[in-house]
């Protein structure tokens, strides 16, 4: 199946349950990576499908404990349908870094160490099972 330009043939790389309790906020998957170089690529692509009641997921990129690249995704679970979400690396913001630092997005893609995803609060998962679908993650120039 092509969407978007790109081949997907429908199967989700993960499947992910989740709930929230009253007070909780985030659910979070964390993927650890040895000095990633994404320093050639401009777009970090990925597939979601959602369960049609909604969701947000903002993608991470790690370097340290501190330093962080991340962009917010509104809305990623709202289709039922898989929907390929493009997003250049310049649209990501940096948090964490020293003070003085020369933040390019693109050159400090050179020594990424992972990334997370992190899932926020939403009522259709409070005090219920919601299941979305993460399809595959890949990079592009």
């Amino acid at each position: 199946r092509k969407i978007g330009g790109f081949e997907f043939d429908g199967q989700a790389v993960l499947k992910v349950s989740y709930n929230f309790f009253e007070s909780s906020q985030w659910v979070l998957l964390d993927y650890t990576a040895k000095n990633r170089n994404w320093s050639n690529y401009s777009f970090l692509n990925i597939w979601l499908k959602g369960d049609g009641q909604g969701g947000a997921l903002d993608f991470i990129i790690k370097f340290d404990e501190q330093a962080i690249l991340y962009y917010f995704i509104e809305d990623a679970f709202a289709p039922e349908e898989w929907k390929l979400h493009k997003i250049n690396f310049d649209k990501f913001s940096a948090s964490g870094f020293p003070a003085g630092s020369v933040i390019s997005n693109r050159n400090m893609l050179d020594n990424a160490l992972g990334y997370k995803l992190l899932f926020k609060r939403h009522e259709s998962a409070v005090n219920k099972e919601k299941t979305v679908y993460i399809g595959n993650i890949f990079l592009t120039k």
